[in-house]
């Protein structure tokens, strides 16, 4: 019933609509994982009572959705557990369109965009059976990880009370910033221009599957909340 109404709606409420019924998901089964030694997607062994347990926890949510990734290319025996992988794997799918629309829409502020990107970074994983991944280029990603987060703490309005304010007092006309503040402000978006870009190139040539899932996830919630998109509900005609 959640795949055949999620068909009926657009990518952004189709994302929220699976967001929750997989949360809604993990709540009762959770923590999804595989069985020992295999990728065959499974169940918690005992369901939690909804009236009596909380919300799925961080790390509840992040080791189901680690279990559905690791799961979603293999070949699943008949059963609940491989309809609700059917669930994850449309949330993923729906979620990378939505994904690459934001990018081409290029509506996402600097910050916005290089905390995002920092996010993804966060849950990178790479391709260890691949030959492109070795030890240089693993340097080199944690390199610009580093240069990202570094740039990032130096611009103002995201990164602390007292860069916000004197942002604000100079947009209000009511100061000036030093040249040499200035400077460095100018020199911190390009790095985080530079770095978050070349870090996304790196992520979409791999097809987006070096990153755990629930980071992805999480950042395009965010994203889309910060776009002022989170509630839209267009169902297709």
């Amino acid at each position: 019933e959640a795949l055949k109404q999620a068909f009926s709606l657009y990518p952004i409420p189709r994302f929220h609509h699976l967001f929750a019924h997989a949360k809604a998901l993990i709540r009762v089964h959770g923590p999804y994982t595989t069985y020992a030694g295999t990728t065959v997607f499974t169940r918690a062994p005992i369901p939690r009572s909804t009236k009596t347990s909380k919300p799925p926890s961080l790390k509840t949510i992040a080791t189901s959705f680690a279990a559905a990734q690791d799961s979603a290319t293999s070949a699943q025996p008949a059963g609940p557990s491989k309809e609700d992988l059917q669930v994850f794997n449309l949330l993923w799918s729906t979620t990378i369109d939505i994904l690459e629309q934001i990018l081409e829409d290029g509506e996402l502020g600097h910050e916005v965009f290089g905390w995002g990107v920092y996010g993804l970074a966060a849950g990178y994983i790479g391709e260890p059976e691949s030959p492109l991944f070795v030890p240089r280029k693993s340097q080199a990603f944690e390199s610009l990880k580093r240069r990202l987060r570094a740039a990032l703490t130096a611009l103002p309005s995201l990164s602390g009370a007292a860069g916000r304010t004197e942002l604000e007092r100079v947009k209000a006309g009511l100061g000036m910033m030093p040249a040499e503040r200035i400077g460095q402000l100018v020199k911190a978006r390009k790095e985080t221009h530079i770095c978050a870009n070349l870090l996304m190139q790196r992520f979409r040539s791999e097809g987006w599957g070096g990153i755990r899932w629930g980071h992805v996830i999480a950042v395009v919630e965010r994203w889309l909340q910060l776009l002022g998109k989170e509630d839209a509900v267009d169902v297709v005609e």
